[in-house]
């Protein structure tokens, strides 16, 4: 697909862990985020989806095809966290988009990932996507031609917390942001330098 649609640039891949239970924290631009960071990703990682993002036509399929976990909204919401618990505890990788909604620039996190994170005592993983709005803007399926690029930051990892605390969860949504929005913003800084479909720079 990024072959014919402008290419995808991942740059940092040297560090993602292979095998700790691990949570992908990433920006949200497009619905194609998600095959973005499939395609960009050595191991399979699911991700937290609305549930309604499953009725639709194409989304639906493409949403199972890799494994995502429907999210109702209100009270229906916590089966969601209890499966997506689950996935972290028996070393899984779980994608999750804390802006809750796709659309350009920066916008305020919600702190469910530091949640599952403190919950699980989970790996977590920075990850800046750039030009995916471009390929797949948001109220359309239609692809257009665009090169998208993905920086991979260093990940960390918390302390597993029976209760996690409001202070705690707010404090590492505040550091995740930073880091985040630093990383979208140095995609811009490294131009490509190949026409490979994808590209790896360390």
């Amino acid at each position: 697909m990024f072959r014919i649609t402008g290419g995808l640039v991942v740059r940092g891949k040297e560090q993602i862990p292979l095998d700790a239970p691990l949570i992908v924290v990433a920006n949200h631009a497009s619905l194609a985020d998600g095959i973005v960071l499939v395609a960009a990703f050595p191991r399979r990682v699911a991700s937290l989806s609305a549930a309604y993002l499953f009725e639709r036509p194409i989304a639906g399929p493409l949403l199972r095809w890799f494994g995502a976990i429907p999210v109702e909204g209100g009270p229906g919401a916590a089966a969601g966290i209890r499966k997506a618990l689950h996935l972290l505890e028996t070393g899984g990788a779980l994608m999750v988009f804390p802006e809750g909604g796709v659309g350009p620039g920066h916008r305020p996190f919600e702190p469910g990932w530091a949640y599952l994170a403190l919950k699980a005592g989970a790996t977590v993983l920075p990850v800046g996507i750039r030009g995916s709005g471009h390929l797949l803007p948001p109220g359309t399926m239609r692809p257009y031609r665009a090169k998208v690029e993905v920086a991979i930051g260093q990940p960390f990892t918390v302390a597993r917390t029976a209760r996690p605390r409001r202070a705690e969860m707010a404090s590492l949504n505040t550091m995740m942001e930073k880091q985040l929005w630093y990383l979208c913003d140095s995609v811009s800084e490294h131009p490509d330098k190949g026409d490979q479909m994808v590209k790896v720079e360390k």
